[in-house]
């Protein structure tokens, strides 16, 4: 069976709804990013967007707190 494209409308519509599904703003995801100052700027970027959160892995060091 084959599908027909989707109009403009449908896809602003799923993606409002995609958009509003996860969590408030969204999340940054940082894995093994080793400089502080790139952290550091990722954090400020993120609440600039507006993100939800940023979760930190692997060998990525937390922000300065001083």
């Amino acid at each position: 069976m084959e599908r027909t494209p989707k109009s403009p409308r449908e896809i602003v519509l799923e993606n409002r709804r995609n958009a509003t599904a996860g969590p408030p703003g969204g999340l940054l995801w940082l894995h093994d990013i080793r400089s502080r100052h790139n952290v550091g700027a990722m954090f400020r970027t993120a609440d600039a967007l507006g993100l939800g959160g940023v979760l930190l892995s692997g060998h990525t060091p937390g922000p300065d707190t001083d």
